[in-house]
Parts: C-alpha cells; structure tokens; sequence
C-alpha cells in the first residue's frame, strides 16, 4: 500500500473518530451519572477514545506529508520563486 493510501485511510479515519466523539452532545441529556451510571462513562470513553484517536491519525497524516514534502530537492522546489 502507498503512503497516499495510508494517508487517505488514516485522514478519514480521523474524520470516523471525530464524529465518534462527537456524539457525546447526544447522549448528554441521558448520561447522568446517578440514573445511568453506564451510560456516563460510556460517553466519557467515547469522548476521550475519538479525540486521542483522532489526535494520532492526525499526527501521522502530518508526519507522512512532512516525509513526502521533504523528498523534494530544495533546488527544485525554489526554481519557480524569483
């Protein structure tokens, strides 16, 4: 698999955790933790788990496109700036 693929997947990826974690404004009004104990902490790993999630997918997009953008030669990359 190319890294353009990797980066595709993990970008959406990141945008499936997003929505995932986003969520939450849904289950506010049922998640009180004296009534639904489990429903509270359900929601709060649900928070935590697609905001650390989609921090990392996020890192590792970056990380492949700095790779990607430092395989350029600089000589080439500055041809076009005068």
């Amino acid at each position: 698999m190319r890294k353009k693929e990797v980066a595709a997947k993990l970008n959406k990826a990141s945008i499936l955790f997003f929505l995932l974690s986003s969520l939450i404004i849904l289950m506010i009004p049922f998640a009180d933790s004296e009534t639904n104990p489990a429903l509270s902490i359900a929601s709060g790993v649900n928070f935590w788990a697609g905001l650390i999630l989609g921090i990392v997918c996020y890192a590792v997009v970056a990380v492949l496109q700095l790779v990607k953008i430092s395989k350029i030669p600089k000589t080439d990359a500055l041809k076009n700036v005068e």
